[in-house]
């Protein structure tokens, strides 16, 4: 960059010696002709020489702001899986079932980065629910009977639990 900026401060200045006269503007004004003044054509210069520094400068900056922004939405992105983790953990129902909600969303929302993850997360919590030794009767649901007949009895599943399978069964 500085290579850059010392080249082109360089190419300016040999511009401003070998085209001086050239540089300088006749203005005609009613029956008079009169020449601009060098320090109106250097500054001038000056404006173009400070747009053509300025530029880079301007890009550059704008490159850090959005990968600043970048970082900002992933930081967020992970604090949504994260509560939404710690909301499936929790003794209530309708706090796991919020959290169920949330990170489904989450994985709809940004598949490439979440979905796999969060199906996992699904997975594991069917297999070791988190114990609600409160739960009642009416907040199960009765999974209905098997295709095979050898087994005959009913499966009582939690409502939460219910619903994780049920989007697990239904991801793409």
């Amino acid at each position: 960059m500085l290579v850059i900026l010392i080249v082109a401060a360089g190419g300016g200045v040999w511009s401003l010696v070998h085209f001086w006269d050239w540089l300088q503007t006749e203005q005609v004004t009613g029956d008079m002709v009169a020449k601009e003044s060098g320090s109106t054509t250097v500054r001038n210069i000056g404006f173009v020489v400070a747009g053509l520094i300025a530029l880079p400068f301007a890009v550059w900056r704008s490159w850090v702001a959005q990968r600043q922004a970048n970082t900002a939405q992933q930081g967020l992105l992970n604090e949504r899986y994260q509560q939404g983790a710690e909301m499936l953990g929790s003794n209530v129902l309708s706090v796991r079932r919020g959290g169920f909600f949330a990170l489904e969303r989450l994985a709809a929302e940004h598949p490439g980065h979440y979905h796999v993850q969060i199906m996992q997360l699904f997975c594991a919590f069917v297999r070791e629910p988190t114990v609600d030794e409160r739960e009642k009767p009416e907040q199960m649901v009765v999974q209905a009977e098997p295709e095979s007949k050898q087994l005959s009895r009913r499966v009582k599943v939690r409502a939460d639990v219910q619903a994780i399978m049920a989007a697990i069964g239904t991801r793409d």
